[in-house]
């Protein structure tokens, strides 16, 4: 419980203590049924909602390249399903690490787009232990995917664009305590790095 709780909690009747018990239970609830569980690789692959073409993905039977296919796997990062959500970001990662050119441009768009839309379940995929891959190597694959298509969509004004992207993560993060914030201001230091 965080110590401004506890003060709180200490502080009130019964009747305010029972009343902040409900709050912070369905809240914790609230919280946890937002969080993707990270799986391992099995669960994906044998789960009905994972498609076909994310399964052959994986097991090697085509070469990411810039073709609707390898395309409709990053589409499947914007998935409601998030008990399968990990799975694309994993393979979204395996793409950007090897992707140049056209595909390279691609992956900026949805990863910079991904990171707008879902700050709360990217931060959480990369800042929580995963057994699918190295977290602090892809997170700045990530930000340099995401530097680039600053860089290719904001031309001389690449800052401004930079403070754009925080504050769309910032305001879609659903979440206002500090870590979070830092976490998100992190993730802007890296995509800085990369920035021309």
């Amino acid at each position: 419980m965080p110590q401004q709780l506890q003060c709180l909690f200490v502080r009130a009747n019964s009747k305010m203590k029972t009343l902040l018990l409900i709050i912070m239970t369905f809240g914790t609830i609230s919280v946890q049924s937002q969080t993707p569980d990270i799986k391992d690789i099995q669960f994906y692959l044998s789960h009905p909602k994972v498609s076909k073409t994310a399964k052959d993905f994986y097991n090697k039977k085509f070469k990411a390249a810039d073709n609707d296919r390898t395309f409709s796997i990053f589409d499947s990062l914007n998935t409601k399903n998030s008990a399968t959500r990990p799975f694309y970001i994993f393979l979204c990662s395996k793409i950007m690490e090897k992707s140049d050119g056209a595909l390279s441009e691609f992956a900026g768009l949805a990863a910079k787009s991904f990171v707008e839309e879902h700050p709360r379940t990217f931060m959480e995929f990369f800042k929580r232990p995963n057994n699918l891959l190295d977290t602090e190597k892809y997170f700045k694959i990530w930000a340099e995917q995401v530097a680039g298509e600053i860089a290719i969509e904001c031309e001389n004004k690449e800052n401004d664009c930079l403070v754009s992207t925080i504050k769309k993560m910032k305001l879609n993060n659903n979440r206002t305590d500090q870590r979070s914030n830092y976490q998100i201001d992190q993730f802007a230091s890296l995509i800085k790095n990369y920035l021309p």
